[in-house]
């Protein structure tokens, strides 16, 4: 509306180069958005499919709660990783802090790296 008021007083090419301007910018603005959320959801599907090729109990440590200012994995991750795996429960799924320790047995121990936004196996 207040587009509308302000281009109904201008006159010749600013009336449209004006509206024309401010409408490129926020498709510009809105794809730049979409851009940091089509990131974030496929590390998410990747982060969900590593956990489910887990054959045991999962301890996962360093998953961030925001990734490039988008929410990521704050909660349901373990939801996310059961829908990987066909609605299958994993055995156990435990989010830790910053640090884990290296596995024993059928425990699987995923640590997230923030250089490649991935979770690597701790070996």
């Amino acid at each position: 509306m207040l587009l509308a008021t302000v281009m109904d007083r201008l006159r010749g090419k600013g009336r449209w180069i004006i509206p024309g301007a401010v409408l490129a910018f926020h498709v510009a603005a809105l794809q730049h958005n979409l851009d940091a959320w089509q990131y974030a959801a496929a590390k998410a599907r990747s982060a969900s499919a590593t956990a489910a090729r887990c054959v045991g109990p999962v301890v996962i440590s360093g998953l961030p709660g925001t990734l490039r200012g988008v929410p990521f994995f704050a909660n349901g991750f373990q939801e996310a990783v059961e829908l990987q795996r066909n609605d299958r429960v994993l055995p156990d799924v435990t989010v830790m802090g910053r640090s884990a320790s290296g596995g024993d047995g059928d425990l699987c121990v995923l640590i997230w790296d923030n250089t490649s936004d991935e979770l690597r196996l701790v070996q």
